[in-house]
């Protein structure tokens, strides 16, 4: 595991110079892990051996692999149970881009394309040489004419910050007001001048930050149009992709109350359809009128043929076979073509 994925719980860069592959934990218990790639096949899933672990209810144990072709990083779904979602589009394989979102049940993945050009060190070392390149670059005479002239002022300097140190004092015990504290004050130092350097990685990580913040936005705005197809979806009756739909937004965000309701509302209308297409079907035989029967319950062994175990598709199922009988057919002779 560890050859395959360097695993960094903050947000500091890489140390060494070149192009690296970074998969971000955007949503769940690992949100703000960063798995760099390395090679060999990268497996995702909820197994505590998966050398990314997803802790998510509908992550298969060996979810989705990854591996490396050329100078890109390919994912795959290794037939898992509820699928892989990159960028809004469910697949089953797909050559990784910056920027591309990964979502394995509710949990978000961002991944990014990462190039270091120069190093921290190399920087602050940069930094330095520069400053001692100003003294460098002096004649040898003059450097020394101002070391002799600061060492023939230091005496007469020293006297006038003395005296202009006593009168300041004098001044401040007048015009300070008693809840005033003395502020503390720092002599500028060499080292002083190069504080800021070594912020390098903080600002990284404040970046890093600022990145999940955007992504955020970026996330709120994707959920906004993913809702809207939602709704129209539910209004044109289509209520498989609506629920599909408001799925996805759920899992972009677990506390999507809206898209809760509408996952509710577009089940108890598909439910409310069949109700009514079955209570149709039954009183077209008793009425003997059969092949309206037929199509009536072939509509509904059709909306739902990918789940079979739904009661409405057992249901519509028997009756045709009653229809079959009653009719003098064979046994599934009456076929409902897929749409």
């Amino acid at each position: 595991m560890e050859n395959k994925v360097l695993i960094k719980k903050t947000f500091t860069p890489p140390t060494t110079k070149g192009v690296h592959y970074r998969i971000l934990c955007m949503t769940g218990k690992y949100k703000g892990t960063s798995y760099y790639l390395r090679t060999g096949r990268i497996v995702m899933g909820r197994s505590e051996d998966a050398d990314i672990q997803v802790m998510d209810s509908q992550s298969s144990r060996e979810h989705a692999e990854i591996i490396k072709t050329g100078d890109r990083y390919i994912i795959t779904d290794l037939a898992s149970h509820n699928g892989i979602v990159v960028n809004d589009l469910k697949i089953t394989q797909h050559a990784l881009n910056d920027g591309d979102k990964i979502i394995i049940g509710h949990t978000v993945f961002k991944y990014n394309i990462i190039t270091i050009a120069t190093t921290f060190e190399e920087k602050q070392n940069a930094i330095v040489a520069a400053t001692n390149d100003e003294n460098d670059n002096l004649p040898s005479s003059e450097l020394k004419n101002e070391i002799q002239d600061q060492s023939s002022n230091q005496m007469p300097m020293k006297r006038k910050i003395i005296l202009a140190v006593g009168v300041v004092g004098v001044v401040v015990l007048f015009m300070a007001e008693p809840e005033k504290s003395n502020r503390p004050t720092t002599t500028p130092t060499k080292a002083n001048r190069y504080a800021g350097a070594t912020s390098g990685n903080d600002q990284f990580g404040q970046n890093a930050k600022n990145e999940l913040s955007e992504a955020d936005k970026e996330t709120n705005e994707r959920i906004a149009v993913i809702m809207a197809r939602g709704q129209r979806e539910l209004r044109e009756g289509n209520y498989f992709r609506a629920i599909s739909e408001f799925e996805l937004a759920q899992a972009l965000d677990n506390n999507n109350r809206d898209a809760s309701a509408y996952i509710t509302t577009a089940k108890n209308d598909l439910k409310t359809m069949l109700a009514k297409e079955s209570e149709t079907g039954q009183k077209n035989i008793d009425a003997i009128r059969y092949k309206q029967a037929i199509v009536n319950f072939c509509f509904i062994i059709r909306t739902l043929e990918r789940y079979p175990d739904m009661e409405e598709y057992k249901n519509a199922i028997a009756k045709l076979n009653h229809i079959e009988q009653k009719m003098g057919l064979e046994k599934d002779e009456i076929k409902c073509f897929s749409w």
